[in-house]
């Protein structure tokens, strides 16, 4: 056994050597057989140097090109959107490499990189400049992209690098408008435009070309000529009258079918009394209101930056105030002159606690709200509580609103407020709290404390805070007014202190809950009261549970009861995360402790005694409380001696009673 083992060892360092050490030609010596001992430290290292380790995993590939800065120089004419671009890039490794010049569409006349024209390579997606070896390099490029030059709203865009820092300067003809281009805004002014273009992968432009104006013929030139097709007009009018709190609010939406001709001027009636806010619309070059005479209303003139055939749609804001003691409204028409044909449909929104009913109505036909147009109905967000649809001009239309008055509605609540406490011989109550609270414009969380109760420390949202407290004693608790996530509740941590009365050998104790402004869904508590108690029985507002139930989900598809079940669910994990939280001390560093008040350092509960728990559904302002009646130990041990006693004295007396009944009727019987 011992050759074999002598054999394979030689067999092994004879291949260890193969694998390791160069081939030679020599051959190996000839040994007799013999024994070979060797340590095993010795042979363990000669192993795992046998062991040949696994190649290490490839390193990512690094970032090859970067861009540190780019501008852009551009002019904008009719026709042509001219671009001197400058371009910095770096790049890294000896290889070659492709920088991105310009994308598809646009057309280069000098490329140079690092003053010398450099290769170039196209690609479906754009031109490339290709660059070899670790450097910073310069491109310099003249691009020139189409430019739409016929009248009318048009866009131009191109790719470009993207740049953390990248800047714009555009030039354009004073003869266009509304010339705008993506990025920030820098400068603004007639005829110039610089943004910043850090960021963005490509460069969006738009602007509208003017259309010419037509000279008038004389006479003389137009003899034998055909006579010219006037535009003919038809008219489609949305009117939408929002009856609000302060004022009366007039959109109307008027889209306008050009048919035969072009046209570029429209002329609109307006109703009296009415202020004009604003005028929108796709390519309206001006516009302009003028008092139409006699009648107190206004005549609105709308020029457009180019001639319109087809739709045209203008959107016109108006407004007035109230007067006094008004009840019947007028709905105002807003007519679009000139036109052929014109018709619509009419819709009433209100959401300031008005209740409208129709007053007079005069040539219109009552719509279903749920039948109107979804271009009446994009005008607001607000349901519609009237509807009508007229044929033509002439409609008239008024009702009747009745204010109500609004009654106040709760602007927070609180989920949950889950308490721990504890009870100490000597009559001291404190308690730890969880306030989860749903704010919608509460600055303060308003709490009253129990009679001769103290506050001693808060914190929100995990972060110690400092409190105040006004001239009634009540202790105000600030909230946050801006948060991350709206639909998650602020959770509000209170330590306060209440005395109570000591607990002796026999007796009860009042333990009071502090009150809050704002409605509690659910409060649950766990008290720790002292040892060496028998605690009999449990008074007072609040409900003693054994434990906070398990919440299982039922067999239903019900969404209102999923969403129950998981508020739920929530709630009592809450008071369970708190009773494991509440002497757990919370670690803040850094920034964080440099930002806390000395004075608002949290009070760390220390827990003794026997928990109980209690809990109690819908808490308003009140004052909510748990009773504890108790009897020492002793005591209560000696209260069941002598119930024992007295229950096993009795039952003797009644077998004895019984006993001697049994016996004197046997010795009746003869």
């Amino acid at each position: 056994m011992k050759r074999i083992c002598s054999a394979l060892l030689f067999a092994i360092l004879v291949l260890g050597s193969s694998l390791t050490a160069p081939a030679r030609t020599s051959e190996v010596p000839v040994l007799s057989d013999t024994d070979i001992t060797i340590p095993w430290e010795e042979f363990k290292t000669f192993i795992e140097e046998l062991t040949i380790p696994p190649p290490p995993p490839e390193p990512l590939p690094p970032v090859t090109v970067t861009i540190k800065d780019a501008a852009y120089d551009m002019t904008l004419e009719p026709g042509l959107l001219a671009v001197k671009a400058v371009v910095t890039a770096v790049t890294y490794g000896d290889e070659w490499h492709e920088l991105f010049v310009c994308g598809e569409g646009v057309s280069p006349t000098e490329l140079t990189v690092n003053g010398r024209d450099a290769p170039t390579l196209v690609k479906s997606d754009g031109i490339y400049a290709l660059v070899r070896g670790e450097e910073t390099w310069t491109v310099r490029a003249t691009l020139y992209v189409s430019a739409p030059d016929a009248p009318g709203m048009h866009a131009v865009s191109f790719e470009v690098p993207v740049s953390a820092s990248a800047s714009g300067l555009l030039s354009f003809d004073t003869g266009l408008r509304d010339v705008t281009i993506n990025g920030v805004p820098l400068v603004k002014s007639q005829g110039r435009l610089e943004t910043a273009l850090g960021g963005f992968d490509r460069v969006d432009l738009s602007y509208t070309v003017a259309a010419p104006q037509p000279e008038t013929p004389s006479p003389e030139d137009t003899e034998g000529d055909e006579v010219a097709l006037e535009p003919v007009l038809l008219a489609q009018t949305y009117t939408l009258l929002d009856v609000a709190d302060e004022a009366l609010y007039l959109t109307s939406r008027v889209v306008f079918e050009v048919r035969d001709a072009p046209e570029t001027s429209f002329v609109l009636t307006l109703p009296e009394g009415f202020d004009v806010v604003d005028v929108r619309g796709e390519g309206i070059r001006a516009w302009n209101e003028e008092t139409s005479g006699d009648d107190g209303g206004s005549v609105l003139a709308v020029a457009a930056a180019f001639e319109i055939e087809g739709t045209f749609a203008l959107t016109i804001l108006m407004e007035r105030t109230y007067v006094d003691g008004e009840e019947i409204v007028s709905i105002p028409a807003v007519t679009p002159a000139g036109v052929k044909r014109n018709t619509g449909f009419i819709s009433i929104v209100s959401d300031a606690g008005f209740e409208i009913s129709e007053h007079e109505a005069t040539d219109l036909r009552p719509q279903d709200p749920s039948e109107l147009p979804d271009m009446l109905l994009s005008l607001s967000d607000l349901p519609p509580i009237l509807g009508y649809r007229h044929t033509d001009d002439g409609w008239g239309l008024s009702v009747s609103v009745t204010r109500g008055e609004f009654l106040p509605v709760i602007v927070g609540f609180i989920d949950s407020a889950n308490t721990v406490g504890i009870v100490t011989d000597d009559g001291k109550l404190v308690m730890r709290t969880h306030y989860y609270v749903r704010n919608r414009g509460l600055q303060y969380l308003r709490m009253t404390l129990p009679e001769e109760g103290d506050f001693w420390s808060a914190a929100v949202a995990g972060r110690p805070t400092n409190v105040s407290r006004d001239p009634d004693g009540t202790v105000l608790i600030p909230l946050p007014m801006e948060r991350a996530n709206p639909d998650e509740p602020i959770v509000v941590e209170t330590v306060i202190y209440v005395p109570v009365e000591e607990i002796g050998a026999i007796g009860k104790v009042d333990l009071p809950m502090p009150v809050l402004n704002i409605p509690v869904a659910e409060m649950m508590a766990t008290i720790y009261l002292p040892e060496k108690r028998r605690y009999v029985r449990f008074g007072g507002d609040m409900e003693p549970i054994k434990h906070f139930e398990k919440i299982v989900a039922p067999d239903t598809s019900s969404e209102f009861v999923e969403e129950n079940l998981k508020l739920r669910k929530e709630v009592y994990e809450r008071q369970s995360e708190l009773e494991d939280y509440v002497n757990k001390k919370q670690v803040l560093t850094g920034d964080e402790l440099s930002a806390i008040p000395e004075e608002t350092t949290m009070f760390e509960l220390p827990l003794r005694g026997d928990s109980y728990r209690f809990v109690k559904l819908i808490v308003l302002s009140e004052e909510s409380r748990v009773t504890a009646y108790y009897l020492k130990t002793g005591i209560y041990r000696l209260c069941i001696l002598l119930f024992v006693l007295i229950l096993f004295y009795g039952v003797l007396r009644g077998v004895q009673r019984l006993f001697r009944r049994v016996r004197s009727a046997v010795k009746k019987e003869p």
